[in-house]
């Protein structure tokens, strides 16, 4: 395709609405190449009939403070949506289903419930959705594509963003597109869950992840004055006369020059339990002292500001943490 842009640019940009907001589908296939009815859920307290319009996929619809799923949505879920859309198929045999770890996904009523009708449910492990869950793998790149050629598609026919109403429609007929039989088919079996296939599943996918990190240290050479601030805060150990509680005393309020009062009416001023040589104000006339000695320990202290002629030290030269390869025999 071709557009109209700006001379020189490499990468021209489409201009779309700033309205944003959190709306979650989920997207159930099964083994047999089929998949269930969509559910999505709306941010919103109420749901509107206004967003359920155009349902051109015959999904269902709930709605969250978030727009996120929870744990009364999957329960209801599992009960209206997954249960009696297999229960046929099924024909009395257990049902598996495969779930990433989301906490909403096994509370204790999703899993008493998936006993009692011979649902098992299982969990894909932390981190590892990206080689197994088959709608990662395979089906949502799929849908990525589509769905982006619907909105523009839809922007171009009505000249409008994708509103929130018009959502169900522009969502479900990019579903609709990207889930075929035969791709489904293909998730499962490029997961090596159906058919049950393990060396679908290469150990490269399960390599831990490259490291990029460096060591903990600055990535700027620390000058002098911070150097002295770290050290006087490290070093620092508060004296007897701070913590001693008899040393706490009320604030005496000052007397108007303009009150008569006697030597009787003079309330009495506390005497210091003791008073040492090393107290806080020294501490900080030393450190003030020993940032002056140097030039950019001085900066500190005066009212010179930084221009762009002041130099910086130069960065760290990064070093990667060398990491041993793992025995993938073990596995």
């Amino acid at each position: 395709s071709r557009v109209a842009g700006g001379a020189g640019k490499r990468t021209q940009h489409q201009q779309g609405g700033t309205n944003r907001e959190n709306t979650t589908a989920i997207v159930t296939i099964c083994a047999d190449g089929t998949t269930l009815c969509l559910m999505i859920i709306f941010k919103g307290t109420n749901l509107w009939s206004a967003w359920c319009q155009h349902n051109v996929a015959n999904a269902t619809f709930a709605c969250s403070p978030k727009g996120w799923t929870d744990s009364q949505i999957a329960i209801h879920w599992i009960k209206t949506q997954f249960d009696p859309q297999t229960r046929n198929k099924a024909q009395g045999r257990c049902r598996a289903l495969f779930m990433d770890g989301h906490s909403t996904h096994f509370t204790e009523p999703v899993i008493e419930f998936g006993l009692s009708v011979g649902i098992r449910i299982a969990g894909y492990p932390p981190h590892c959705t990206h080689a197994l869950q088959g709608l990662d793998v395979v089906r949502f790149a799929k849908m990525k594509t589509e769905l982006k050629k619907t909105v523009a598609d839809f922007e171009e026919e009505y000249q409008h963003p994708v509103a929130k109403a018009d959502f169900t429609r522009v969502f479900g007929t990019a579903f609709i597109k990207s889930f075929m039989e035969d791709s489904v088919h293909a998730a499962w079996k490029a997961t090596g869950l159906h058919p049950f296939d393990p060396s679908a599943i290469k150990p490269e996918q399960m390599k831990p992840a490259e490291a990029k990190s460096v060591k903990g240290l600055f990535a700027l050479t620390q000058t002098s004055p911070v150097k002295a601030i770290i050290k006087s805060f490290q070093t620092y150990s508060p004296l007897e006369v701070e913590i001693d509680p008899s040393n706490a005393h009320a604030p005496i309020s000052a007397i108007p020059s303009s009150s008569q009062t006697t030597p009787g009416d003079m309330p009495p001023v506390p005497t210091p339990t003791s008073i040492q040589d090393d107290t806080p104000s020294k501490r900080m006339r030393i450190l003030t002292s020993s940032l002056a000695v140097t030039s950019s320990g001085s900066f500190l202290i005066s009212k010179t500001p930084y221009t762009s002629l002041t130099p910086f030290p130069r960065l760290l030269q990064k070093t990667e943490i060398d990491i041993p390869e793992p025995d993938w025999s073990l596995i």
